[in-house]
């Protein structure tokens, strides 16, 4: 007998419907992936807010300063900040007398003089941080200076370049977010590839070669009396005396159904009998070897592939033959 395995397909459309029956709780993960991603980023703030800076952080430059070297580093930073604000200060202010001077075309004396003061004092403040041996940066040694330099481009890159925290905030939010989704998504996939229960009715087509009379909505019973006509209709034209109608379900899933159908069929003068599991109870094969013929009942999402193969194969087997399969929803 060929391997049912080898036939069986994945159907992507069924699999795009079970996952999105899971929708609630794709956008639960996919809501903790992204409370989860703004803690992680919070905590590693917060780490590094309190780690205490080490004096070795200068040890990639090849220098190792003493502790008041490095006070003296720090002082000159100190000073370089107030400098730089001073700078900030000074040059808005002439910025503004330059603007007043284009929009009225004239200047008085008055503030000829203090515009030159101004720019007087940034130069003479620019000459004593920078400039000189007698500068803030010129009393510093060859390793502070390199100290400060660091520390300096480290501190305009950051600026410059760093993005706001609440932005990296957002984007890590993001990142375990679309982490959490995808997971889940994937999670629900394999659930469904490598589940061994009945997925389509397609199933039973290809990997079975069986035909499908039909399907049953289990929550409407729509299709009842659609397989019940069909059936009838397949017994006249193989001029069947003798239906069996069993199931690999567990018979409180499949009993009623069947028992409709039988109900139905015996009304219509058309013989019919109900049998339990075949592959477990031995009197149920009796009923089958002395029949003209079976109607499976199988359900999707509850039978499997394995007692369904086993099923064809006692058939085959026995030489009984599976007139059609009815589909439980």
């Amino acid at each position: 007998m060929e391997n049912y395995r080898e036939n069986l397909e994945i159907d992507l459309k069924d699999l795009a419907k079970y996952i999105l029956k899971f929708w609630k709780i794709i956008i639960l993960f996919t809501l903790i992936g992204l409370i989860l991603g703004c803690a992680v980023c919070a905590a590693k703030d917060y780490m590094e807010a309190n780690t205490p800076k080490q004096e070795s952080e200068f040890g990639d430059l090849g220098i190792n300063l003493s502790e008041k070297q490095l006070e003296e580093v720090e002082l000159a930073l100190d000073t370089y900040e107030v400098y730089k604000q001073a700078r900030e200060t000074v040059k808005d202010s002439i910025l503004k007398d330059i603007e007043r001077f284009n929009a009225s075309g004239d200047i008085n004396e008055e503030c000829a003089e203090s515009l030159w003061y101004k720019i007087q004092t940034l130069n003479t403040a620019s000459t004593s941080q920078l400039s000189g041996g007698g500068s803030v940066y010129g009393a510093l040694n060859a390793d502070q200076k390199k100290a400060f330099d660091r520390r300096i481009s480290r501190e305009e890159i950051a600026a410059s370049v760093s993005p706001s925290p609440y932005d990296n905030h957002l984007k890590l939010g993001v990142l375990g977010a679309f982490g959490c989704a995808f997971l889940t998504i994937v999670f629900l996939a394999l659930k469904y590839v490598l589940s061994p229960k009945l997925k389509t009715e397609d199933d039973i087509r290809t990997a079975f070669k069986l035909p499908v009379l039909g399907s049953i909505a289990k929550k409407t019973d729509d299709g009842l009396a659609v397989i019940c006509s069909s059936i009838m209709a397949l017994v006249r034209g193989k001029n069947a005396q003798n239906i069996l109608l069993c199931s690999s379900l567990a018979q409180d899933d499949a009993n009623s159904y069947m028992t409709q159908v039988e109900e139905f069929l015996k009304n219509k003068n058309i013989p019919v009998s109900i049998a339990s599991n075949i592959l477990s109870d031995p009197s149920s094969i009796d009923k089958a070897a002395q029949s003209d013929g079976l109607i499976l009942f199988e359900g999707i999402g509850e039978s499997t592939y394995e007692n369904i193969s086993r099923e064809v194969e006692l058939t085959n087997n026995l030489g009984i033959k599976v007139l059609g399969t009815v589909i439980v929803k």
